[in-house]
This record gives C-alpha cells, structure tokens and sequence, in this order.
C-alpha cells in the first residue's frame, strides 16, 4: 500500500510574559492569554493515522500562522482533561510569541480551559513518539512537549509535571490570601522570623543574592508598587504620588532577613508584601522539567508565557529550534530563531502589560528604587542553564536598561542576552557577546 502523506503537526505556541486581557489571572504577575482558537481533532490510533481516520486540520489563525488546526475554546471552572491525538512528519520551530497574538474582535474568544496533548510518531521510529500537552497554571498556559515510549507514560509523566507547578503556585501566589507567601508577608513588621518551605526558601535565597548583586535592580518587596501599578492600569490613570509615597517605607530588599541555618525568614518593615512574579515562574519551569526527567522524559520542553527550558534535543536533532519574541511594531526586524538543549530561555517586555497616559508608556515592569513603571519600550531574552536564572535577569536587564544591563549579564558566567527596543520610531537592538552562538542561520 501507497504511504500517505501525513499532516504537519503545528505546536501551539506562546509569547512572552506580558499581557493583560483574556483569561483571569490567579497567579504571578505575568501574562494572562489573549488568543483564542478553535480546536476539533478525531481520536486516532495509539501509533498511527490511515486513510480513514485521517483528521482535516484548520487553524484558525489572526496573525500570519499557517492554517493547521481548527480550535474551539470554552470557558468552565472545572477543567475536562482530553487528550488528542495527531501524526507528524517534521519539526517545527516552537515559537514563543504567537499563542498570545491578540484576535480580531468578532474572534476574542478564551483559551481552551481544558488539557489537551498532541500524539506524533517519529518517521522511522517506533520506539519513541512526540506528545505535547497543555493546562492552565499560575494564570497562563502552561505547555509541555516530550518523547516518550508510549501514552501512558507521556501522560503520567506530563500530569505529574503540571501538578509539580499548580504546587509551587499554591506556595508562591501573591494572589492567594493562604498561600505561604501571603502568610509571610502579613507576619512584616511583627518582629518575628517565619520558617518557610524549602521551595519558597530556595527562590527567596536567589532572589536576595540577585537583589544584592544588582543594587536592588531586582526586588521582591516590590509587592506594594505593583498593587498601585496594578489598580493604575484598572482605572487608567497614574497612581496616587502619596500613596507611592507611603509604598516606599515598606519596599527595599535590606528588610529581608534570611537565616540560612533554620530557614526562617524576617519581613523587618510593616506592610510589607512580596511579590515573586520575576523569579517564582522561571523556578516552577524548572521544577517541571525535573519531575520529568525523573519519570524517564529526558527529551522535553517547559514553556510558560515567556519563560521556557528544554532538556536533551528530540531524536535525530542536535538542539530545540526556538523563535524568538519580536517587537511589537510594523518595522520590527525579521524573526530570529536560537537552537538550544539543556538551556533556558525567558523574554520580558511590555507588549500588553502597560499604562499609557499622555503620550507615555509605562511598563508593568516596576523600577524598585523609582516604584515607577518603565517607560523604555524594550523587550529583553536571556538565555541560561535554567529558567529561574533566566527569568529573573530579564528584570535585571531592563530595570537597568540597555547598556549597564548587558554589562551586567557579560560579567555573569554561561548566560547571554538580547535587547530589543524601540526609541522613538527607530528600532535598536543589542546582545551580549554570548548570544551570537545560540542564533540558527538556516
């Protein structure tokens, strides 16, 4: 019999950590989707399509994608996990951007609140196939991509993944009243140290050595800020100077006090809120792709909003070809793409996550020693050998901006880092000696 020709498999793919509208966030402060699409897929075989099985795939698509897939998207409390199921003949760059394209009016509709994998059969290879899944966590999407042997294992594997992140959320919300991040926070002030889990002790560690590293350029404190920026950008209007004013007596990362020895924690100032949304997300990416490699998937990705890690290259390749976030605007530069394995790479910017008031932009991105949002329209990829080290050099790199922030990342060893940005109508880009060797000239 005649081999048929297979459908491409398309992955869904995602753009940075920026956004507001869509759907509502319960997590850090990051990127809630805006782009919706349709999905309808038939059930397949475990292996294979035949002709009769065979799907017919329409992606509805609002910016440039290639028609693939028709996606059908409904919102309920109670997520129904699906699992479908589709063949794939080659590799297509994962694109970090594009899930989070804003849609044409008569198309707004939410992300599909249900979890859905995608089953892809190696050409030649009956030992091994591609799965992806994707869920709902921390307020955003969440995809996996991975080999595995069979679906029961991908799927054990990627659930396991994904309950590992709803975890750290349920510690490091600053949205949740009872995660363990809000307790601490409300015990500021009070003169007494909190042991905390090792989770949140791991990521507050790294965020004081960071803060301290970099002069306070990342803060964790900053929670009080981001309040008023948030209820700014509700109500359209500048925040209160007084009440920024009054904010300020309760942010600085001096009044962190960590005691390594017990893992307790001492919040010095009153009000004091932290906020882990620059750190926390990379952390949780990381996590997943170690629940993974546990269970046996060594060949996977992590992706969440503009934060993703990958694991060893799938079979027969020498790295993960990833495309890179552009700008935001009609002029922007051709889309670049960067090939990596074992690595991480995270992007932030104020694409969607802004105020603009008279003429001027401000980013959700708060400068800890201002508590004013960023005005410089940029967007800011890092890559590393993990993702909480990548996500939180983003802050870095753009509260420092362009110049002093790629010098920041030339003096830290094994991570690289590109600026994009736009000063008036021109664009401008600048990258770290570093990063030339991650770009894929194809």
């Amino acid at each position: 019999m005649d081999k048929m020709k297979l459908p491409e498999c398309l992955p869904v793919t995602e753009r940075p950590d920026d956004g507001s509208r869509g759907l509502q966030r319960t997590g850090f402060r990051g990127l809630a989707p805006r782009r919706g699409a349709m999905l309808e897929r038939s059930m397949t075989s475990r292996r294979s399509f035949n002709r009769r099985s065979a799907t017919t795939l329409l992606l509805t698509s609002i910016r440039g994608l290639k028609p693939t897939a028709t996606i059908k998207t409904s919102l309920r409390e109670d997520l129904a996990k699906t699992d479908y199921h589709r063949p794939k003949t080659t590799e297509h760059p994962f694109n970090l951007f594009n899930l989070f394209n804003p849609l044409a009016p008569a198309l707004q509709l939410m992300l599909l609140l249900a979890t859905t994998s995608c089953v892809c059969t190696l050409p030649g290879s009956r030992a091994v196939n591609r799965y992806e899944y994707q869920q709902p966590q921390m307020g955003l999407p969440f995809r996996i991509v991975l080999y595995a042997r069979n679906p029961i294992q991908a799927k054990t594997a990627a659930n396991a993944a994904f309950h590992r992140i709803k975890e750290l959320n349920d510690i490091m919300s600053d949205y949740d009243d009872e995660s363990e991040l809000s307790k601490l926070s409300r015990s500021s002030g009070q003169g007494r140290e909190v042991r905390v889990s090792d989770d949140l002790w791991t990521v507050l560690e790294r965020a004081q050595a960071l803060a301290v590293r970099s002069s306070g350029a990342f803060d964790v404190t900053v929670g009080p800020y981001v309040n008023l920026w948030r209820k700014a950008r509700r109500e359209r209007k500048m925040p209160d100077p007084a009440r920024l004013a009054q904010a300020r007596q309760a942010v600085g990362y001096t009044h962190v006090m960590l005691n390594p020895k017990h893992h307790t924690v001492q919040l010095l100032a009153p009000d004091m809120r932290l906020d882990l949304g620059g750190i926390a997300k990379g952390y949780a990416v990381d996590e997943a792709l170690k629940v993974l490699r546990r269970l046996g998937i060594s060949r996977a990705l992590v992706a969440g909003g503009g934060d993703m890690a990958v694991g060893d290259p799938p079979p027969g390749k020498s790295a993960w070809r990833i495309e890179l976030a552009p700008l935001d605007t009609t002029n922007a530069p051709p889309a670049r793409f960067v090939r990596l394995s074992r690595a991480a790479l995270a992007t932030s910017g104020d694409l969607f996550q802004r105020l603009e008031i008279g003429g001027q932009r401000y980013s959700h991105i708060v400068d800890p020693h201002t508590g004013i949002g960023l005005t410089d329209h940029s967007l800011v990829s890092v890559i590393a050998p993990d993702c909480i080290t990548a996500d939180s050099l983003t802050k870095v790199v753009s509260v420092l901006g362009p110049e002093k922030g790629i010098q920041f990342i030339e003096n830290t060893p094994r991570v690289a880092a590109r600026v994009m940005r736009q000063p008036g109508d021109k664009i401008e880009a600048r990258e770290s000696r570093r990063f030339g060797r991650f770009y894929d000239e194809k």
